[in-house]
This record gives C-alpha cells, structure tokens and sequence, in this order.
C-alpha cells in the first residue's frame, strides 16, 4: 500500500492521523478458463461482473475483441476449495464488439443480471436460479447501468425488488422479485440526479437504511432515503474528471465487521498499466475517504476495471479483475490503532508503512503487525514501547525512531521481507519483550515500529512509521 506521509509536528506526534481498513487475501480464484471459447464455461474475453455468495462464485462476460462473440454467466463452484467451472448460462449469442454484460447480484439463490448491446434488449434485466442457472424472468432494457437488489427503505423492505437504471435516466426502476413486472419504471421511479450527468454505470444499497450508491462517469453519487420511492437529497463524494464513456466504474456496498462504507474503483483510463492498489478506494457511510491496507496481495497492474460483490455473513468481499481474469476474495478488517510520526523512504523510494488488525481489548489478545513497502529479501524486527517520540537517525540509520524509553524487541520473531517487500506477526499481548516481559493491560497505550536492514546504497536500516494501539 501506498500512503502519504504525515507532516512531522509535535500536533502529529501527539494525535494520531487516520484510520484504517485491511483487505486480508483469504484466496485467488483464476478464472482464465471462461475466456477459452472451446469450454463449456465460456462467457466471453473477460469477466466484467461478479457476485460473490461465500461459497460459490458467479462471473458475468463481456465481449473485448473485434468480432462478435457469445458472452454468458459462469458459477465457479466451491470458490475457496476445488473452484470447479461450471458450464455457463444465460448466454447472449453474437454479442456486438465491446459489449456484454454490465453487472450482476445475489440474494437468497437468485442471480440478477444486466446486458447492454447499446440499445434495449429483451433480456437487459434478467433473474436467474444460481444452483441450476434456470431463467426465471427477463425485462426489456437497456442493462447498461448495472442491477442490484434494492432492500426498501430503512429496513421495512418498502420499495424492495430489482433495481436497475440505464443511460439518460434520473431515476431508478424496480422489477418484482417474484416474476419481474413493473413496480416503478423510468417514468414514476425515485429521482436520483444529482447534477452531474446520466451516464450511469453502477449501483449498490445499504441495507440498513435503503441509501443508494451509483457510479456516473467515474463519479461516486449517493442518493439519501426518504420512504420507498423517493430520497431526500444526493451528493458526490467521488467528484473526479467526467468519464462518461469508460465502462467498468463500479461500486459496492459493504456492511459488516469494519463498519459500513462503499468501495469503489476508479477508472479514468482504459490503458493497462495501472496499479491495483491505487485505484481501489472506500468511502465511509458517514462520509470520507480511509486507506485500505492489502494484506497478502500483490496484485498484477490492470486496465482498472473492478467489480465487487460483498457476502456479510463470512466478511469477504470478491474482487474482480477483468484485465487479469481474477478473482480476489478478501476478508474485511477493521484496522487497528493510528498511525503518527514520518517513516523516510528507503531504497523502494517509499516509505515503510506499518498497519494492524485484531481487538482493542486485551483480554482477547488478538494483535497482528504489518509493514508493507519494504525492500525485498531484508531482515527485520518489530519494536515497541509505551513512550512516542522522534529520534532521527539513531545509529547512523536512514530512519527516524518514534519510540522513546524502553524499547521492547521482537526479535525472537525475526522476519524477511522476501519477494513481497512485506512482513508481519502475531503479538503475545501477555509476553510483550521488555526486560522483564510484561503483559498489556487494559488502559495501556504502546506504540510500535519496524526496524529493518537496507542497501540505499550501501548497508544501512531504516523505520516504518509509527503505529498507536489503546488497548481496553
């Protein structure tokens, strides 16, 4: 991950800076077998959507090469076990170039999905039976603009059903779970403009409350909820440069352990060559950006399409890659403690950066330290203590020290860097490694770091920043 680095002051070595949010790898699904036109589960050139159920996955395909193609949906069984293809359904004969499908959802074994071929087609809303892939209704449209299921308003499941949009409309239309007719159409359904165009590419809900969540050339849109049908007002919280004709600005709503926010990529370029991590973001329900921390991935660059399916139950979101034909399943994690102090840049030409997940509370003994952006292949051990301060290059390192007093050493859990340039450990909150070895209680504040050896250019070591943890 990458992050800035704070301005070193006294303010910042006293308060911590920000929060944050770990995607932990639980597993990577290749799905580069439904490009292959000779299998059963062929769906197109690439994925272009995904729904995520906990055990199983479902790909929606899209049409990427100059001639027309089939695109259909694919369940890959077993997803985190065998992940067995199974053939695919829903299939869109001679789909034109660059088309196909646009978005899917999941909720209680029935699959929604969209399908654009640039103008309304019978099958551009469609419901699906997940387990045997049997239709169970379609709506003329045009599926440009994604599907999700809409859980009504505030809980009360008023105004719920399958929700859709398309290009030019400010509004949303909802189909009868039960056997797709008209609840509300592009003529009488809830009004979502928000200023800033109609190319519509996604949407997603919070079930909590029913607020709505659209992608529109590249901008993240929030709809407030006020009854079934209607919403009180909208905002931009994602307000880049209009793309208005870039498919593949998606989002997803995520509503679990870490909190409730949005997750989203950004998409101004349809180059490859773009880097994973840095067009991924989350904005918070209440408002906000936080940085997520990637924990045991290291993704490969990508053209920046993204597509996400959140499952509560198990805290896993998927990640769809379309470039790379992907899927990363990742478990959500509330980052623990704040960072504070600056870390210098090391031969990476970036700083090392540390996070943590697990509790607050000592009792649970649940701490786990991360430090990503490290040079590969070198030594390293974690350090604490219950005093912030700021030493700059202590013993001739690179690095600034942001612990004062006694200095707790992990080195007894000496770690390499390795080919990923990152580390990690789970702490003994009862045997933390001070002379002598003392456990956390709750009340206490510590701090820690990394400290790690680097060639930049000659043999020298460096810090991570500082992490602040209060235990309860």
């Amino acid at each position: 991950m990458r992050t800035l680095p704070l301005m070193l002051s006294a303010a910042a070595l006293a308060a911590p800076a920000f929060g944050q949010l770990t995607f932990r790898l639980v597993a990577t699904v290749d799905v580069d077998s439904t490009a292959n036109g000779a299998n059963p589960e062929f769906i197109g050139t690439n994925p272009a959507a995904v729904a995520w159920d906990g055990t199983d996955l479902y790909l929606a395909g899209f049409n990427n090469a100059p001639n027309p193609l089939d695109v259909g949906i694919c369940r890959i069984a077993d997803a985190l076990g065998a992940a067995v293809a199974q053939p695919a359904f829903g299939v869109q004969a001679s789909t034109p170039s660059f088309r196909g499908f646009s978005g899917l959802d999941i909720s209680g074994g029935t699959v929604l999905a969209s399908y654009d071929v640039g103008s309304p087609h019978p099958d551009g809303i469609t419901a699906w039976n997940g387990a045997t892939g049997g239709a169970l209704w379609s709506k003329n449209a045009r599926g440009g603009s994604g599907v999700a299921f809409d859980p009504g308003f505030a809980g009360t499941g008023a105004g719920s059903g399958a929700a859709w949009t398309t290009f030019g409309s400010g509004r949303r239309s909802l189909q009868d779970l039960a056997n797709g007719s008209d609840i509300y159409d592009s003529s009488n359904g809830m009004v979502f403009d928000a200023g800033v165009g109609f190319f519509w590419r996604s949407m997603a809900f919070d079930d909590a409350t029913g607020d709505i969540y659209l992608r529109e050339g590249n901008n993240l849109v929030k709809g407030t909820r006020s009854g079934a049908n209607a919403i009180s007002g909208t905002s931009v919280p994602y307000d880049p440069l209009d793309e208005d004709f870039i498919a593949g600005q998606n989002c997803e709503f995520i509503d679990g352990e870490a909190g409730r926010m949005v997750v989203f990529n950004n998409r101004e370029f349809t180059n490859t060559g773009q880097d994973f991590e840095a067009n991924i973001f989350i904005e918070l329900a209440s408002g906000g950006q936080i940085p997520i921390v990637w924990d045991g991935l290291i993704a490969n660059t990508g053209n920046a399409w993204y597509d996400f399916s959140w499952h509560g139950p198990s805290n896993t979101l998927a990640v769809m890659d379309f470039a790379n034909r992907d899927v990363h399943i990742v478990e959500v994690l509330q980052g623990l403690g704040t960072n504070y102090c600056t870390a210098n840049a090391n031969s990476t030409g970036n700083p090392a950066v540390i996070s943590a997940t697990g509790s607050a509370a000592a009792a649970d003994n649940l701490l786990t330290l991360m430090v990503e952006d490290m040079p590969n292949g070198q030594f390293a051990y974690f350090v604490c203590g219950q005093a912030s301060g700021f030493i700059s290059g202590p013993g001739g390192s690179q690095g600034n020290l942001c612990i004062l007093g006694q200095l707790g050493r992990f080195r007894s859990q000496l770690q390499n860097s390795g080919q990923t340039g990152s580390v990690s450990i789970d702490v003994d909150l009862t045997q933390i490694p001070l002379n002598p070895v003392v456990a956390v209680q709750p009340g206490d504040t510590w701090f820690f770091q990394l400290w790690y050896r680097d060639n930049n250019p000659g043999p020298t070591s460096n810090f991570s920043d500082g992490l602040q943890v209060d235990f309860q």
